[in-house]
């Protein structure tokens, strides 16, 4: 054991090695772990857990979490790359859970072309109580908005773009127009 102490001669950390644990310990704060690497190389920080993932960072208050900084004139990414095999994959997903349980999730996810591996959407679901999660929103490769399960898109249900980058909004065969449709400004109710 490595036991650091500061200027007023407090035993404040310490690196332990404990059960096949690498941790880090705040002395001060009952022996809390606040970084540990697992056996299997898993990684937890403030957070005492064998790091049932990659990474595992423990949060402790509101707002908690990561933060990327780019303090110059310069902007940060966050890039997930994963060389799926198959269409209609998840490369990268986000997922929203309340205790433990699913509730809301967002998938990246591979498009069709397998062998350029360029093309890809962006699948959005979410939960009732008692059920599982369910598809309800897509960004299909092409741009166009579709919801899952009700056999529609945004252009089906009568909302278009049209050249003239205007939005045009028709539902049913006469019903509601608004915007500047073949510019003239016309609103139907």
């Amino acid at each position: 054991r490595v036991i650091f102490t500061d200027t007023n001669n407090n035993s404040d950390y310490r690196i332990n090695v404990d059960a096949g644990y690498f941790q880090i310990q705040d002395i001060t704060n009952s022996y809390a772990n606040r970084f540990n690497i697992a056996s299997n190389g898993a990684v937890s920080i403030n957070h005492a857990g064998t790091g049932d993932n990659t990474l595992h960072i423990g949060c402790t208050s509101n707002a908690g979490g990561i933060i990327i900084k780019a303090p110059g004139d310069h902007y940060a990414n966050m890039v997930v790359d994963s060389n799926r095999s198959g269409a209609n994959n998840g490369i990268f997903n986000l997922a929203g859970r309340w205790n433990g349980n699913d509730v809301a999730y967002m998938s990246f996810t591979t498009g069709t072309d397998t062998t350029n591996k360029d093309d890809g959407y962006i699948r959005f679901y979410t939960r009732l109580s008692g059920s599982s999660l369910t598809e309800k929103l897509r960004i299909t490769s092409s741009g166009t908005l579709t919801f899952p399960g009700q056999n529609t898109s945004l252009e089906t249900a009568g909302i278009t773009h049209h050249t003239n980058n205007n939005l045009y909004i028709r539902g049913g065969t006469s019903g509601l127009v608004l915007g500047n449709h073949d510019n003239t400004n016309t609103i139907h109710v």
